[in-house]
């Protein structure tokens, strides 16, 4: 993985362990579409529902996606 994508993910993680909206989401899309590391829909998954619980609109969007693929 690039430097920059560790760093990203490692404050990102930092952050949504927070309860830091956008860094859950962001976290969903890391484990959805693979940046930087492998795929991982259930990672996936359980960040963007976290953000969604928060009502994150573009994260209830993304369960709702993942749910119905």
């Amino acid at each position: 993985m690039e430097p920059n994508l560790v760093s990203a993910f490692e404050w990102y993680t930092k952050a949504a362990e927070q309860e830091h909206i956008n860094s859950q989401f962001y976290l969903g899309e890391y484990f959805e579409f693979g940046k930087g590391r492998d795929i991982d829909l259930i990672q996936a998954l359980f960040w963007y529902r976290k953000a969604a619980a928060q009502e994150d609109q573009e994260a209830m969007e993304a369960v709702e996606r993942l749910l119905h693929e």
